[in-house]
C-alpha cells in the first residue's frame, strides 16, 4: 500500500500534456488597416498552399495598397495639369506610380505579419516623412537638368530645341504632381511650372516654323515631265534663319504611303515624287512637321501640338501622241488596224492620251514595228508553213529626242496550210492578243 500511492501520483503526472501552444489573438491590423498621419500602410495576404512563395506574394500585395494610396494623392494633385493637356489622369497617374513606388521601396518597412493554418498576412508601411523628403531631393534634381534643357532650348529654334523640351517634360514627369517649377521668364524673379513653360514654348516654336515648298503647284504629262522634286525648306518666321533638324512628314490624302524628311543644317530637304503613270486629274501633296519623330510620347501626351499644314497641289494633264507604225509581213508592208488600237486604248484609258496626226503638236512619238519571218523551208505540202511575228514599241520624247522606253511585244508563232502569208497574219494576230504592256496594267 505504500508503495501504491506514489506510483499513482507519478502515472498521474505523466498524463498531464506539456508544451501545449497557446492561441494567439488575429491582430487587429487584419481586421482595420491601421491609418495616422505617419504612414500609408498596405495589407497582403497569401494562400499557404499554393506552391508559391507566400512571403513575397503577401509583401507585392501590401505594396499594391500603398500604391493605390499614393495614386489618389497624385491624381488628386494633377487636375490642372490634366485639365490643360484635355487627357485622362491615368496616361500620366500609370507611369508617375511605377517610377514613385520604385523609388520609395527603400523606405517600405514589414512591420508585423501573421501566419495561420491556411493564410500568411504581412503589414507593410511607408514613412511620409521620409517619403515626401526623398520626393522634394529628387524633385529639385529634376528641376534643375529641366531648366537647363528650357534655357538651352530658348537660344535658337533647331530641331534639337524641340527634343530639347521633351526630354525636360520627360525629366519633370514622374513629379508632375509636386508643381516642379523655375523661373521664367529668366530673370524676372518668378516662377511657373516647368510644364507650362515647355508648353508654352513648344506652341510658341510650332507657329514660327514656316516651310517653304518650290514648286508650290506642280503640272506634270505622263512620261513628259513626271519625274517631279519638291524643294522643302524649313524658316524661323520671326528671324528669318534656317531650321535645320526638322522632321517633315509628307502624305497624300486617301494614300497609304508617307515620307519623313529631315532637313539639314540650311533647313533644306527634297522629296522626288514618284513618277505620275496616271489618268489626267488633280491631287494635293501635304508637308507637316512631324512631332511623332522628334518628342517622345510622355510630352506628346501631355502636350498637344497641332502641326501648321503646307500643300503642294499635283495636275496631271494628258500627253499628246502621234503614233507611227510599221507592220509588215515577209517584208511586205500590211494593215492590221486591231494592233495600233490596242495601243492607243492603253495610253487613252491609262493616261487620257490625246493621239494628233502631225508630230509638231505631239509631246511623244509612239513607234510600233511588227515584222514576221519565215525560219526555215516548208518540208512538203503535208506540213503547215510556219512564220514567227516579233515586235517593239518604243516611245521618245519629242522635244528632246530621249528615249523613254522601248518594250519587246514578244514572238508568236503562225501556221497555215495553204499560204506563208496567211500564217504571217496568223502569228501578227496571235501576238496582238498576248501582249501584255507592265505600263497598261
Amino acid at each position: 500500500m505504500r508503495l501504491l500511492f506514489p506510483t499513482l501520483f507519478l502515472l498521474i503526472v505523466s498524463c498531464i500534456p506539456r508544451n501545449v501552444p497557446k492561441t494567439v489573438a488575429l491582430p487587429e491590423w487584419i481586421t482595420r488597416q491601421p491609418s495616422d498621419n505617419n504612414y500609408w500602410y498596405g495589407v497582403g495576404t497569401a494562400d499557404l498552399n499554393t506552391g508559391d512563395d507566400p512571403h513575397l506574394a503577401a509583401r507585392q500585395r501590401a505594396l499594391s495598397e500603398i500604391a493605390e494610396q499614393l495614386q489618389v494623392n497624385i491624381q488628386s494633385e494633377l487636375v490642372d495639369v490634366v485639365e490643360a493637356a484635355n487627357t485622362e489622369v491615368n496616361e500620366f497617374t500609370r507611369s508617375i506610380i511605377k517610377t514613385r513606388v520604385n523609388a520609395s521601396l527603400d523606405f517600405v518597412d514589414y512591420a508585423d505579419s501573421y501566419r495561420s493554418s491556411q493564410m500568411y498576412y504581412v503589414l507593410a508601411r511607408l514613412n511620409k516623412k521620409s517619403y515626401f523628403e526623398n520626393l522634394a531631393r529628387e524633385k529639385r534634381q529634376a528641376e534643375e537638368i529641366a531648366g537647363d534643357l528650357i534655357r538651352s532650348a530658348a537660344q535658337e529654334l533647331t530641331g534639337t530645341t524641340f527634343s530639347s523640351l521633351a526630354l525636360a517634360v520627360e525629366t519633370i514627369s514622374p513629379y508632375l504632381d509636386q508643381s516642379p517649377s523655375i523661373e521664367y521668364p529668366f530673370g524676372s524673379g518668378k516662377s511657373q511650372t516647368i510644364y507650362r513653360v515647355a508648353a508654352k514654348m513648344l506652341r510658341n516654336f510650332n507657329d514660327r516654323i514656316d516651310l517653304r515648298l518650290e514648286p508650290a503647284v506642280i503640272n506634270i504629262k505622263p512620261f513628259v515631265n513626271d519625274e517631279q522634286r519638291i524643294g522643302v525648306k524649313a524658316l524661323d518666321k520671326k528671324t528669318g534663319s534656317a531650321i535645320g533638324g526638322i522632321s517633315v512628314m509628307m502624305s497624300v490624302p486617301d494614300h497609304p504611303e508617307n515620307e519623313l524628311l529631315i532637313t539639314d543644317k540650311n533647313g533644306q530637304t527634297y522629296c522626288q515624287l514618284q513618277p505620275a503613270r496616271s489618268r489626267a486629274g488633280s491631287y494635293t501633296i501635304i508637308f507637316n512637321v512631324d512631332y511623332s519623330s522628334m518628342l517622345k510620347s510622355e510630352a506628346l501626351s501631355l502636350i498637344k501640338l497641332v502641326p501648321r499644314k503646307f500643300p503642294v497641289k499635283v495636275t496631271i494633264l494628258a500627253p499628246s501622241i502621234v503614233l507611227t507604225e510599221a507592220i509588215t509581213n515577209l517584208g511586205k508592208q500590211v494593215a492590221y488596224d486591231p494592233f495600233p488600237e490596242s495601243i492607243k486604248g492603253c495610253f487613252e484609258q491609262g493616261y487620257s492620251a490625246v493621239f494628233v496626226e502631225n508630230e509638231s503638236a505631239a509631246d511623244l512619238r509612239l513607234t510600233l514595228a511588227v515584222a514576221t519571218e519565215q525560219r526555215r523551208e516548208r518540208l512538203s505540202e503535208k506540213y503547215p508553213y510556219f512564220l514567227f511575228a516579233t515586235g517593239t514599241l518604243s516611245l521618245v520624247n519629242v522635244a528632246t529626242g530621249e528615249e523613254i522606253m522601248n518594250v519587246s511585244l514578244g514572238e508568236q508563232k503562225g501556221a497555215d496550210f495553204h499560204s506563208a502569208q496567211r500564217a504571217g497574219m496568223a502569228a501578227i494576230t496571235k501576238l496582238e492578243k498576248s501582249m501584255d504592256l507592265p505600263f497598261c496594267q
